[in-house]
This record gives C-alpha cells, structure tokens and sequence, in this order.
C-alpha cells in the first residue's frame, strides 16, 4: 500500500443512485470508504438492473478519487478487483 511520506489526508464524497453515498477517504491507516445510508449488499435491491446502476456508479466514484490521489502524489495506483485489474494513471494538476 502506498503511504506518502509527509500525512497526507484526502476525503471526496460521491451521491451515487438509490439515495446512496460514499465517502473516500486517505488518512494515515490507508484507503477506505464510508456508506450512507448503509453499505448495500446484493439483498438491498429488487433487481439486478439497479443493482448494477448502483455499482457502476461506484466504480466511477471510486476511480475519479484515486485519480485524485494520483494526481496529487504523481503515481500509478493499481486497482485489484475480483475479476480484473485496472490501472489509476495521474491526470494533468491545474
């Protein structure tokens, strides 16, 4: 995990479909993500359509903040996933 020398804190928080929202968040413990209303799970929904819009939109989230941290600390940030790897490349800092 990378840990940048000097404490570096990063927080971004994203409304997401369903009334759902996440909060990403880098402090000095690592990389992590806090839920509101809940944390959904495969259960929370109905159907597998909002379920997917649901996730989709997470994925978005997630990649626009590890673009920021990318782009603030001048990495790649490697993403692993369950079925795939995906690879966080910094963008232009204006």
């Amino acid at each position: 995990m990378f840990k940048p020398e000097k404490a570096l804190t990063h927080t971004r928080t994203f409304k997401l479909p369903h009334g759902f929202t996440v909060s990403f968040r880098l402090g000095a413990d690592g990389i992590g993500a806090e839920w509101t209303p809940f944390m959904p799970t495969k259960r929370s929904f109905q159907s597998l359509k909002a379920a997917r819009r649901l996730f989709d939109a997470y994925v978005d989230a997630r990649t626009d903040f590890l673009t920021d941290l990318a782009t603030l600390n001048g990495i790649n940030v490697l993403v692993i996933d369950p079925d795939e790897f995906t690879v966080v490349k910094p963008g232009v800092r204006q």
